[in-house]
């Protein structure tokens, strides 16, 4: 897992799990090599039969729901992904990945956007200097045309280490081109493409 080595991860895992059925860490770890590899349908069985196997181990039914919420993203089933992200909530309501990518995923989709701002404020008041989380609250400001407000948070992002990352910078272009700054969102989108990494 560690190497992102998923075909390898699937095919131990899915041995280890002939030998111990009922380790639901194995499941957990063959669920994850499932989704990495696109195998939705079968990754979310996996991920369901091994959540049933926890008991009482909170932390670990944690990491199935959220596996099982980013899978389901993963499938375009945003109503069992954005059920399962609310569940999590309230078992974990200060788990900074689950508010990130929950409030990212409803930006992207321009769903509850008061409910994203809510909760991708308060992921930047918990860690205020992770560019990844910076620049989710600035493309949930965007979608919201807080374009003033959008700038001042991806300029947050991207002075801590989120101009290597070709999407947020390209999320810079974005916010100056709809504040009137034309030229300089054009060379915001020029250093996007030429790391090859930016959205078609």
């Amino acid at each position: 897992n560690e190497l992102s080595d998923y075909q390898l991860l699937y095919n131990d895992s899915k041995e280890a799990m002939e030998y111990f059925p009922n380790q639901p860490s194995l499941y957990l770890f063959n669920g994850i090599a499932l989704s990495q590899q696109n195998k939705l349908y079968d990754a979310i069985e996996t991920l369901k039969n091994g959540y049933n196997l926890t008991d009482d181990d909170i932390n670990l039914k944690i990491q199935f729901m959220m596996q099982l919420a980013e899978t389901y993203h993963k499938n375009k089933d945003n109503y069992k992904s954005d059920s399962t992200f609310d569940k999590l909530l309230k078992i974990d309501p200060t788990n900074k990945i689950i508010l990130n990518n929950y409030s990212y995923y409803l930006s992207v989709r321009g769903d509850s956007l008061q409910k994203a701002e809510k909760m991708s404020k308060k992921c930047i008041e918990l860690d205020p200097l992770n560019y990844t989380y910076l620049d989710t609250y600035a493309w949930v400001l965007y979608r919201l045309n807080k374009f003033n407000e959008a700038r001042i948070y991806i300029e947050k992002a991207i002075s801590n280490g989120g101009g290597k990352d070709a999407v947020i910078v390209e999320h810079y272009g974005d916010i100056l081109f709809k504040i009137g700054d034309k030229e300089k969102a054009i060379d915001q989108w020029n250093i996007a493409y030429k790391t090859g990494k930016g959205s078609k």
